[in-house]
């Protein structure tokens, strides 16, 4: 039995809290869906769950727990509605949500029961101003509190253990917090009404608290996951350029040797088919010791290796390059920024079925006191996004592919650049824009 009961939490007030905290994850996670849509899935659900709540309380209490079960799945129905986001990311955002609501219901109510000091709400007036601008409040600093945490989220945070693990906490978080209002004879609840409300706000706190480290932590380990990944990645583009680098200096060599036999045959036989023969493989020779010449040995040696990939697969690739203007970065940026850009440029070309419209243009300029770099190219394939709404790899594993526009990012922020991306008719255009700085070459 509790004794000094204080008023329990209305069920329409309870529901609001839940609607608020889904809200806050709605807006705070990376959004998928259109505000026109997101206003109108909350307009819709707002109903939903305060019915769902209103039903619950109709029901005996051997239902109890099935009550809010419908009260959790009409959460997440409207967080999945809302963001259109995959399951894990809406179970696991549905979990912290319900904790959430149940923390800022219990602790508003105990500070509503503390300033009017009396057991008994009659919702005038003052008892509705003082419960609007504390709730308002509390949802605020939540809100700028979870938009920093959710900021920087990745997909791979989102396992199955991760997802397991939120779960389980936010089970035992709802079940020791409402221990007491099912028995008052376990050695974690208590029969005084301060002390239900004050055990029930500290455990839903602590639960709260528990899954947002779980988020950081998770969060942490995936930026350092991602961080290895795309610094592995940059060493394998410099060691592709000095493989391609000693390729380029050998077929040259070749082709030099070969020209001075050419000739030497020349004089030796002349019917005019063989002319033609040799014509025809002297052009051929021309066409393997060619180089891009830019201004930048490092990009001459990118450009001309892509160029060759580009004549394997059919693209037509073309080029307006002032290599000098790149002085100041280092030959590993350079070979990693073009590198990656030329690749994922000749790779959704590639799988364009039309070979005229396998096109792909770049094209490096001084505009004012900026250097531009624009890539752009056509392709057919629908482009995936991530968590963040950033563009990710259409391979399969994940792990090992993806990274090559978070790479490029992270070279043109060392530079003080931006990057940006456009679309549009089916044309991928990567713009980046670098300061132009005088720097000298590390």
């Amino acid at each position: 039995m509790i004794y000094h009961i204080l008023p329990d939490i209305p069920r329409v007030y309870t529901a609001f809290c839940e609607w608020l905290a889904c809200l806050i994850y709605i807006l705070v996670i990376p959004q998928k869906t259109s505000k026109k849509h997101i206003v109108i899935s909350s307009i819709c659900f707002l109903p939903v769950i305060i019915g769902v709540q209103l039903i619950a309380q109709e029901l005996p209490i051997f239902f109890w727990v099935l009550g809010m079960l419908c009260a959790f799945f009409s959460m997440l129905s409207f967080i999945w509605i809302a963001t259109l986001h995959n399951k894990s990311i809406v179970l696991y955002f549905s979990a912290r949500a319900f904790v959430l609501a149940e923390l800022i219901a219990s602790f508003h109510w105990q500070i509503i029961i503390f300033l009017l000091n009396r057991y008994i709400i009659t919702f005038n007036a003052i008892d509705i101003i003082i419960m609007s601008i504390t709730l308002l409040l509390c949802f605020i600093a939540i809100w700028f509190f979870e938009k920093r945490a959710c900021s920087n989220m990745s997909q791979t945070m989102f396992s199955k253990s991760f997802i397991y693990s939120a779960i389980m906490i936010a089970i035992v978080t709802f079940a020791m917090s409402n221990l007491s209002f099912l028995s008052t004879s376990t050695p974690f609840s208590s029969s005084l009404g301060y002390e239900v409300f004050y055990i029930r706000t500290l455990v839903d706190f602590c639960g709260y608290t528990i899954l947002h480290a779980q988020h950081l932590q998770a969060q942490q380990n995936a930026n350092n996951i991602e961080l290895a990944a795309i610094e592995a990645q940059n060493r394998a583009r410099h060691q592709e350029y000095l493989q391609s680098k000693e390729n380029l200096e050998s077929i040259k060599t070749l082709a030099h040797d070969l020209k001075h036999k050419i000739i030497a045959l020349q004089t030796q036989i002349d019917p005019q088919q063989q002319n033609k023969e040799f014509e025809r493989l002297q052009t051929t020779l021309q066409s393997l010791s060619s180089q891009e010449h830019t201004g930048n040995s490092i990009l001459d040696v990118v450009l001309t290796t892509k160029h060759k990939t580009c004549i394997d697969n059919q693209i037509n690739f073309s080029t307006v390059v002032d290599g000098s203007l790149l002085h100041f970065m280092t030959p590993t940026d350079i070979a990693t920024l073009f590198g990656n850009a030329i690749d994922n440029a000749i790779e959704a070309s590639a799988k364009v079925q039309n070979i005229e419209q396998r096109q792909l243009h770049l094209q490096v300029s001084q505009q004012k006191d900026f250097i531009v770099i624009a890539c752009e190219n056509y392709y057919t394939t629908p482009i995936r996004h991530d968590t963040q709404g950033a563009i990710s790899t259409s391979k399969k594993d994940t792990s090992i592919h993806g990274y090559g526009i978070k790479s490029i990012k992270k070279i043109v922020q060392q530079y003080d650049g931006e990057v940006n991306i456009n679309t549009n008719n089916n044309w991928f255009k990567l713009t980046i824009i670098i300061p132009n700085k005088n720097r000298s070459r590390d």
